[in-house]
Parts: structure tokens; sequence; C-alpha cells
């Protein structure tokens, strides 16, 4: 037991790295087991596929929970890694990617004063963002 919680303790911490790096999280945890036969020397194993749970903390129930299952064999070795890694949005889909950089404040509503000519002048509610791009009018 205290080897699958060091080993799903440095899963976790790998994808929290990589999640937020690569803003992608895993789909699936492959768990590989290798045991011995009684009376042999001979290393026999296999491996199973579980779906990735959608909070890290769970991964650790999973498994355990999986392994129970394989409790006729003696595990000699045991691997966990995450794979089938999927895009996933930071906040708010289409929202954060048509905003500029980080400024949260990109699609909100910014006054701007447009003189004519010296004697008139007028002030116009205005977009900023996507919405500036493809609308010309002042």
């Amino acid at each position: 037991q205290k080897w699958i919680l060091v080993l799903v303790t440095d899963v976790i911490h790998r994808i929290n790295v990589d999640t937020e790096r690569n803003n992608r999280y895993p789909t699936t945890c492959v768990i590989q087991y290798y045991w011995k036969n009684e009376g042999s020397s001979e290393t026999k194993g296999a491996s199973m596929r579980i779906p990735f749970p959608s909070k890290p903390p769970d991964l650790l129930k999973k498994v355990q929970e999986t392994l129970k299952t394989k409790t006729e064999i003696k595990i000699c070795r045991l691997g966990i890694c995450a794979v089938g890694f999927e895009h996933r949005p930071n906040n708010g889909g289409i929202v954060s990617f048509l905003q500029k950089g980080g400024d949260k404040k990109a699609l909100t509503t910014v006054k701007t004063k447009v003189v004519d000519d010296i004697s008139s002048s007028r002030t116009l509610a205005k977009k900023c963002g996507i919405e500036s791009f493809f609308n010309d009018e002042y």
C-alpha cells in the first residue's frame, strides 16, 4: 500500500505540472504489474487500463480498487502512468479564446470621445475585443 501511495503521488504531481504547462489532462491510467509464479524464477507481467478520474486525489482509490481484483497473485513490481491527454480550456471556452493575453477585461465596454470637427463632439460606447475588429463604426 505504501508504494501505491508513492507512485500515485508522483503521477498526480507530474499531471498537475503538465496541466499547468500544456493545458491538458489525461483520459486513461495504465497500471502495469509483474509477478513471479510459485516454484519458478520466471517473471510475468500484465497491465490494466482504467479511466483517469476527473479529480486527481481520486486516483489512489481507483488504483487500490483495481489492484484488489489481483489478490490471487503476489505483485513484485508495479508501475502507474497517465496516457491519452486531451486539451482542456482554462476558463470560459470561447471567451478565453477571444481575450487578449491574460486580460479578463478585454471584452468590457469603454467610452471613446470622437471629435468630428472643432464645434461638435460626441461620446460613444464601444465594445473592446473581437467586436471592434469586425465593426468599423465610430
